[in-house]
């Protein structure tokens, strides 16, 4: 069988796990291995990374084919020409669902359009959002118990 893609993930496969530095990028000898896969394969890179959030990584690598899995899913961009050929955005409803689950569960979150990640107060309201987190930290029962919570309505 010929293979004619390989898929990586960012954070914690091309780069160490650390936080989502805005200048980090892959070692000598990773940034290396990836450019000598890209002469027999399309390289193609999948993260839940907003595109301004990879693009340093994108420049550093120079490839010259593939695609880039970005926002989660929500979003699937030609590397090259940064062409973006799927996109997927949250329903108005269910922003609004979530957004009042989260409040009322006093969860910090943030709401991601693909160009910046901000409070849910800063988001103009013409712009589609990609995605919805939080960077807060908690156990698994409570994460747990907040998808259950969030499943039921």
């Amino acid at each position: 069988m010929k293979y004619k893609a390989l898929f990586l993930d960012v954070d914690g496969t091309i780069l160490p796990y650390r936080s989502y530095s805005t200048n980090q990028l892959p070692s000598d000898k990773v940034t290396r291995a990836i450019q000598d896969a890209s002469k027999k394969v399309h390289v193609c890179l999948a993260t839940g990374r907003p595109l301004f959030m990879l693009e340093h990584i994108l420049e550093h690598l120079h490839l010259k084919s593939g695609l880039a899995v970005i926002n989660d899913g929500a979003q699937v961009m030609e590397i090259p020409s940064r062409n973006m050929i799927y996109k997927k955005s949250i329903s108005k409803h269910d922003i609004k669902t979530i957004s009042d689950f989260l409040i009322k569960e006093k969860v910090f979150f943030y709401l991601n359009d693909g160009i910046s990640d901000a409070k849910p107060e800063k988001i103009p309201p013409i712009r589609s959002i990609l995605n919805i987190f939080t960077m807060e930290k908690m156990s698994e029962n409570r994460a747990d118990e907040l998808v259950d919570k969030l499943s039921s309505i």
